[in-house]
């Protein structure tokens, strides 16, 4: 609420040029005009002098009326329009909150609020670009354009053309390398240096030996493990299915399952739990009717042997594992002797699980496709068609 003396002080600062105050509303001889209030302002500016002295230079507001203290008396500087508000002596843009006022020198028609609400902030959701008031909300980085939305975005486009690693050109990557190896302007070489990266038997990254394991261990993972008891995986399979000595041959079934207990026995835990997760994932795959002269059905069965079960397949196999990769087991075995199954089977467990298991898919693929391993057209069609994920797989590991 304004108060009564503020309207005595607007009386005073106007006498000897307006004959009379009224209260706000006022009409009659005694009532303020807008004429009045043009010339009170103009008088002001002239210096008529206050009821109350002030410092020379200070500024105040009197309501939407800023002032400056000139000789000791104050001085209107400005009047504030609508859309502006009084602060500190200086018209603003801004909003007035509250009661409205169309307070003049002489006459106030309502009551006065100085509450300013703060100004929109109009920057908040943008980082670049105008800010509609003439200002600015911020500029970008040389590789990135303001957008219309007022967000920075990048101008690169990525570009991994002939690249299989490295970046792209905008903070990406075209790829990664595998295990010992390094990116040299964008592809993956091999890591000059020779390393077992902690293996203390099996083969290392350029296959050379990481060392042997005595005699009642075997190597694992390029580590020496304690050899269990019993037979392995491929045991139990000799055991129950070779044509010679094996439990098919036996004349019945009681006599068949006599046999089977007895490999099982004979079996270490590990070796028992590989063949039957061999043994289970076969049994899932489509039947062949024995017949030879129907083929369809042994595609089927071969099809799905390498594509389910290449993996338990190759577990049920392969004893150990070391650190080398599916590459370096190729390269392994271009220095075996045709024939020399064992040196074969040490270049596979001197590398990794993933390793072994892509590689073992990859020979059985081709293996079921290209039945003739010296039709290159087969086996180029193959690595584009159905043996195209083992081929990754070997690639990236």
């Amino acid at each position: 609420m304004i108060k009564e003396s503020l309207l005595v002080a607007c009386c005073l600062a106007v006498m000897g040029f307006a004959t009379a105050c009224s209260e706000p509303g006022g009409s009659g001889p005694g009532a303020t005009t807008d004429a009045d209030v043009a010339g009170e302002v103009l008088f002001d500016d002239i210096g008529v002098a206050d009821a109350a002295a002030c410092s020379n230079g200070t500024r105040q507001c009197s309501g939407q009326i800023a002032q400056q203290c000139v000789n000791g008396n104050w001085s209107t500087s400005s009047v504030c329009r609508n859309e502006q508000v009084c602060v500190a002596g200086a018209c603003m843009s801004g909003e007035t909150s509250g009661e409205t006022t169309n307070e003049t020198i002489g006459e106030t028609t309502g009551e006065v609020s100085n509450e300013v609400v703060e100004p929109v902030d109009r920057c908040e959701l943008r980082e670049c670009g105008p800010d509609g008031a003439g200002g600015s909300c911020g500029t970008c980085f040389n590789s990135e354009t303001c957008s219309s939305a007022g967000q920075c975005v990048s101008l690169c486009v990525p570009d991994c053309s002939g690249k299989d690693c490295g970046s792209n050109g905008c903070g990406g990557t075209c790829g990664t390398c595998g295990n010992f190896e390094q990116c040299v302007q964008g592809s993956c070489e091999l890591t000059d240096t020779c390393t077992c990266d902690g293996a203390v038997c099996g083969l290392d990254n350029c296959g050379n030996s990481c060392g042997t394991c005595p005699g009642n261990a075997t190597c694992s993972g390029g580590q020496c493990r304690s050899i269990q008891t019993g037979g392995g995986c491929v045991d139990m399979i000799n055991c129950i299915y070779d044509d010679v000595t094996g439990c098919i041959t036996a004349v019945d079934d009681d006599t068949f399952n006599v046999c089977v207990d007895a490999c099982y026995v004979a079996s270490s835990d590990t070796g028992a739990a590989e063949f039957e997760a061999y043994l289970g994932c076969l049994n899932e795959c489509p039947a062949t009717d024995d017949n030879p002269n129907t083929t369809a059905d042994d595609l089927a069965n071969a099809r799905c042997g390498y594509q389910s079960c290449s993996d338990e397949e190759a577990f049920c196999v392969l004893e150990s594992s070391g650190s080398n990769t599916c590459f370096g087991i190729i390269d392994c075995t271009a220095t075996c002797n045709s024939g020399d199954e064992d040196c074969f089977v040490a270049c596979y467990e001197g590398a990794t699980p993933e390793a072994q298991v892509a590689l073992w898919g990859l020979n059985n693929c081709l293996t079921v496709e290209c039945p003739d391993d010296t039709d290159d057209a087969c086996v180029d069609l193959a690595f584009q068609d159905q043996c195209m994920d083992f081929l990754f797989d070997c690639q990236n590991n």
